[in-house]
């Protein structure tokens, strides 16, 4: 189903390419781990498709149709689509597009577009934003919620979350702020659940093997430079100095971006159900 690279190299996208055909991935998110699970590859697929199917449990009877904002490469929407739901998609990210040519997923309905440009006449009984909220203003996200919300009907968030203002998680949305939000367009919390230990080993998974490519990086270089060579990279750091912090100050944001002691500190993966208790 892959065959992500057609040829274009103005389109590849390297880390979606490694992920799906290298890495042999069906999911993009980060799965939903049990006690006593092996960190690797095989552990980390049953882990996404746990996590996938998990969803369905928290789509609350009555819903028919759903609208998977950031659908990625389409494992939620094919799971919800299989379960009977009427499945509408969208990624503004061209590459996602390819994996719903399938015959398999011709009955999810895939817009490549931006959530904040999506137009449809079709209202919907729920809106999903799997580890997707992030990734636009949490205001036009909410007021796009509001168009294209059924009455009654109900939205679905699964992802990140910060406890306060950090720089390290910047991107994600406050917790209490985002609450705040929801709330102030008619959206009600019925139901929030904390996963963020059965997310936590794909941090550890990550955290390990980033330490062990820069282990491995490091120590190439030092078995390759000779008492010349390191002079040579004296006088490179002297003249590319900030080039050359700015490699360091991004070592230790992924050093520390990955720790997922850093990550239980300051962020909170969470599941919120809310359901619309506005007046349409």
């Amino acid at each position: 189903m892959n065959q992500l690279y057609g040829g274009d190299l103005a389109t590849l996208n390297p880390e979606l390419l490694f992920v799906t055909d290298i890495l042999n991935l069906k999911s993009l998110h980060y799965g939903y781990w049990e006690k006593g699970e092996i960190l690797n590859i095989d552990g980390l697929r049953d882990a996404q498709e746990r996590y996938t199917h998990s969803l369905l449990d928290l789509i609350p009877p009555g819903v028919v149709s759903v609208l998977d904002v950031g659908c990625g490469i389409g494992d939620v929407a094919q799971a919800f689509a299989d379960n009977g739901y009427q499945v509408t998609a969208i990624s503004p990210d061209k590459n996602h597009g390819r994996f719903f040519e399938h015959p398999s997923r011709r009955k999810i309905k895939f817009h490549n577009v931006k959530f904040e440009a999506l137009v449809l006449e079709e209202r919907f009984d729920c809106i999903m934003m799997i580890e997707s909220h992030n990734y636009f203003d949490a205001d036009l996200g909410l007021a796009q919620v509001r168009k294209l919300l059924a009455q009654g009907g109900f939205v679905l968030i699964s992802g990140m979350f910060r406890q306060n203002e950090t720089d390290l998680f910047d991107l994600c949305n406050i917790e209490k702020d985002y609450l705040e939000k929801a709330n102030h367009y008619g959206l009600t919390l019925v139901q929030s659940v904390d996963i963020t230990e059965k997310i936590l080993p794909t941090m550890e998974f990550a955290f390990q093997a980033y330490q062990k490519l820069m282990a491995l990086f490091e120590a190439t270089i030092n078995e390759h430079l000779d008492s010349s060579a390191h002079n040579k990279l004296k006088i490179l750091r002297f003249l590319f100095l900030k080039e050359f912090r700015r490699l360091t100050n991004l070592k230790a944001y992924y050093q520390n971006r990955l720790d997922p002691q850093v990550f239980r500190e300051q962020v909170k993966y969470i599941r919120l159900l809310f359901k619309d208790a506005s007046n349409h």
